[in-house]
């Protein structure tokens, strides 16, 4: 084998071992900073569905669906694995009136309140398929809360307790890479909580404490030069030897 044959075949493993480097190194972002809207249900004693409560998805009123804004700080540490930090202000609402219960109906309680929670999130996407990829969320964070009832209601109670609260984030979700710079995502949170005072009530069980979960559109904006699909700046390979 003649000397220019090696050099052209060391040449073109070099290519494309640096391209391969390229490639991994952009497949994904470094760091996302975006905002994110969404819509609120909650799942507790008042309101809700014809059950007894806290059905999940079960006991959706979509009557009292409220709007939820924030931000979001994300850092991706591979293509499969990122970490994030949450804020957003949102709202919940029940009432027994609107409940097809008849038990709830003949209590006649209601309450909002406005929730403003700070959380962080560990992200996995175990399947991705070019731009597009599906992943799973879970975290740890906490909440506040301050419930506004219909006081004059004889069925009111005298609760003492803190109106700021731990919860466990978690959910499932996808993500669409438009370009190298932006993305979009969705994803379906719910909030499992130490408490069964979001709505200023606890009836019946006080262990089966409240919870709340949302539906969430992100756009973000990534914040490194090399991300994108496969066309990272770094070394080129000659057009010919």
């Amino acid at each position: 084998m003649s000397i220019r044959k090696m050099m052209l075949i060391a040449v073109g493993l070099l290519c494309s071992w640096a391209m391969y480097g390229q490639n991994k190194v952009s497949s994904y972002p470094k760091v996302e900073l975006g905002v994110q809207v969404g819509v609120t249900e909650f799942l507790g004693d008042l309101g809700g569905g014809s059950g007894e409560g806290r059905g999940f998805i079960s006991d959706t009123d979509f009557r009292f669906t409220k709007p939820l804004l924030g931000v979001y700080y994300k850092h991706h540490f591979k293509n499969w694995f990122a970490a994030s930090a949450n804020l957003n202000f949102t709202q919940v609402q029940g009432s027994d009136e609107a409940t097809d219960n008849p038990d709830r109906q003949a209590r006649g309680l209601e309450f909002r309140s406005n929730i403003f929670e700070l959380y962080g999130l560990a992200q996995f996407q175990p399947f991705q398929i070019g731009r597009w990829g599906l992943h799973a969320n879970i975290g740890l964070g906490f909440f506040t809360f301050n419930p506004k009832t219909n006081d004059d209601n004889p069925n009111t109670q005298d609760a003492s307790y803190s109106k700021i609260q731990g919860m466990i984030p978690m959910g499932v979700g996808t993500t669409f890479q438009l370009n190298r710079n932006w993305v979009l995502g969705a994803d379906v949170m719910h909030r499992v909580t130490f408490t069964d005072y979001i709505d200023n009530y606890s009836w019946d069980n006080p262990k089966r404490n409240d919870s709340y979960y949302s539906l969430i559109f992100r756009v973000g904006y990534i914040f490194d030069k090399n991300a994108g699909f496969g066309r990272g700046r770094g070394i080129g390979c000659p057009g010919r030897l």
